[in-house]
């Protein structure tokens, strides 16, 4: 994958991860002004984000809360580290510099940890799915999984999706680096 196409592909999904951020935060606004309220992604009892959204696991991921007080600046809704994470991530997928590319793999590994946490709570603690959440955790294993081929791969090189070095030249006869020797040289 080029890596044109590669910081294109991580900016569509921190886009995407901008937009279910902001949807969560909606949810969960609407919620609280109305509790009567019932997100399109509520399908029934077990299949609810605005539940999800309303939970004390949303907030501070549901740690910050036990440990430094419900009221603490701290504890924030997960969707608003989801606005500011996701823009930094576009903006670190922009940049052609190894050691800027490695702190997205450290970081997105950070938010892939993170995510298994809150998959845990979301399955075994809270029994429930979460139609916006869940696509939020694949996009951090993707920008995971993007940021660390874009680190792998060697600097000022692309490969095509055949693997092939497309840096390199080829001749019209196909032979790629040597040049051909003429009968007088031999």
């Amino acid at each position: 994958m080029g890596s044109g196409l590669l910081s294109l592909t991580i900016a569509l999904f921190c886009v995407g991860g901008v937009a279910l951020s902001y949807y969560a935060i909606h949810i969960e606004h609407m919620k609280s002004e109305n509790n009567d309220y019932q997100a399109t992604c509520d399908l029934d009892e077990k299949i609810s984000c605005s539940k999800v959204v309303t939970s004390k696991y949303s907030r501070g991921m549901g740690i910050v809360g036990d440990l430094l007080g419900e009221d603490h600046p701290l504890n924030i809704p997960n969707s608003y580290g989801g606005l500011l994470f996701f823009p930094v991530m576009l903006v670190l997928g922009f940049i052609p510099s190894r050691t800027i590319t490695f702190l997205a793999v450290m970081i997105t590994s950070f938010a892939c940890l993170t995510s298994v946490y809150l998959v845990y709570i979301l399955f075994y603690i809270l029994e429930m799915i979460c139609l916006v959440c869940m696509p939020v955790h694949f996009i951090n294993l993707a920008l995971f999984i993007l940021f660390t081929i874009k680190w792998s791969s060697p600097p000022g090189k692309t490969t095509s999706s055949a693997g092939t070095n497309s840096n390199i030249k080829k001749s019209p006869a196909g032979q790629t680096g040597k040049k051909k020797k003429s009968k007088k040289e031999q």
